[in-house]
């Protein structure tokens, strides 16, 4: 846990200077959207969050005997999760959406 918390707090820092310096090498993020889109993001996280919250405590860790069933259990919730948070954004973000399927075409 303290490792995790550790590296949680090394990237919270580090978004923390990137923005203030990207905020002031553009003078500002006026007109780009951005606190929109991070709203948006944060539904689908939280939709996203809420439903491998609720799917992995629907089966216990037991249930997953053995390196091919918990493969499949991570597999399963990997899954979960992209398609609860793109179905999110394609209810309140088909923009977002868009966006982030137009760069995974370019690759990028």
């Amino acid at each position: 846990p303290g490792l995790a918390l550790a590296n949680s707090l090394q990237w919270m820092a580090h978004l923390l200077l990137m923005t203030l310096l990207t905020l002031r090498a553009l003078g500002g993020l006026g007109g780009f959207g951005l606190g929109a889109t991070a709203l948006r993001a944060t539904l689908a996280v939280a939709a996203m969050g809420g439903a491998l919250f609720a799917a992995t405590h629907l089966f216990s860790a037991d249930a997953a005997r053995g390196l091919p069933a918990l493969l499949a259990a991570v597999a399963g919730l990997a899954a979960l999760g992209a398609t609860v948070y793109l179905g999110v954004l394609a209810v309140v973000g088909r923009g977002d959406l868009r966006l982030l399927t137009g760069a995974l075409r370019r690759g990028g």
